[in-house]
């Protein structure tokens, strides 16, 4: 089945976004409602589409700083396995060449945080999560290998 992945435009979409992140919200952590409306308003929200128009997953990131920051990555339990988060992060990869890189946080007991080597992104720290059991996370980054003053001629 193909899968289309774009930024969201469609505000009347939000909903479907949000369903797909409260049945994960334990794992994704707090993410209020208006935060994908923003996403979808700023473009800064990816989703993957199938064939039927069913969200197979979405993306959220912010950028600042020169950086691009995934706040969620989030896939259907459907669709776990099929390629959406890689496909999900390769887009924000494409779209992001402009800037320094792209960085985020992820618990080192959840079972995504194998998935980032294999994406390409580096560990560079660790930081305790906000929840109440102070849980692990690990600072992933990809670097987008940009000339600056320290790169070797």
């Amino acid at each position: 089945m193909p899968t289309t992945i774009f930024h969201l435009s469609n505000q009347g979409r939000c909903d479907d976004v949000f369903a797909l992140y409260r049945k994960d919200s334990s794992t994704l952590g707090f993410m209020p409602r208006g935060a994908f409306a923003e996403g979808i308003a700023k473009r800064t929200l990816l989703v993957a589409i199938d064939g039927q128009e069913q969200i197979l997953g979405y993306l959220l990131y912010r950028v600042a700083h020169g950086v691009a920051s995934i706040a969620h990555l989030c896939v259907s339990p459907a669709a776990r396995g099929s390629g959406i988060g890689k496909s999900l992060v390769g887009e924000l990869k494409r779209l992001t060449t402009h800037l320094d890189g792209i960085k985020l946080k992820c618990r080192r007991d959840f079972p995504a945080h194998r998935q980032w080597p294999k994406w390409g992104f580096i560990a560079r720290g660790q930081a305790i999560g906000r929840g109440a059991d102070n849980a692990e996370l690990v600072i992933w980054h990809l670097d987008h290998n940009h000339v600056d003053l320290f790169s070797a001629h």
